[in-house]
């Protein structure tokens, strides 16, 4: 986290309703999702350190991350994909830097594992 973050923790409510429910500013929100995203601290950590449940900020980043229909959102992509064919035709290699920092590689024998390479992307997306 940065100094200028530290400001927007704990995350104020701009309204409290006669309910009880808090009202947040927008601006507010995406950048404690955006704070999510780009550190390494767990969605529940930084839910407890913003005053916030953690479902709540789960959902916040879904409504705030893009959508895979391709639809506009309030942040930009996060994982910039990387593909390549190396120096042997049959082999394809798929590169991705996390937001995390973390480097994932992935390369198979386009003959061989299509259907093993294609099995761990769709669990590698399912899982965000």
């Amino acid at each position: 986290m940065t100094i200028e973050s530290l400001d927007l923790l704990p995350l104020r409510p701009v309204r409290v309703r006669s309910n009880g429910r808090r009202d947040f500013d927008p601006e507010d929100k995406r950048r404690l999702v955006q704070m999510c995203l780009e550190s390494a601290i767990s969605v529940s950590g930084m839910a407890l350190k913003a005053g916030v449940n953690a479902n709540q900020l789960r959902k916040w980043i879904d409504r705030y991350q893009p959508s895979s229909a391709g639809a506009d959102s309030a942040l930009t992509p996060f994982v910039p994909v990387q593909t390549s064919m190396p120096n042997q035709p049959s082999v394809a290699a798929l590169s991705a830097r996390l937001p995390n920092g973390a480097v994932l590689e992935l390369s198979c024998a386009v003959a061989a594992d299509t259907g093993l390479f294609k099995a761990l992307i769709e669990t590698l997306w399912n899982q965000r």
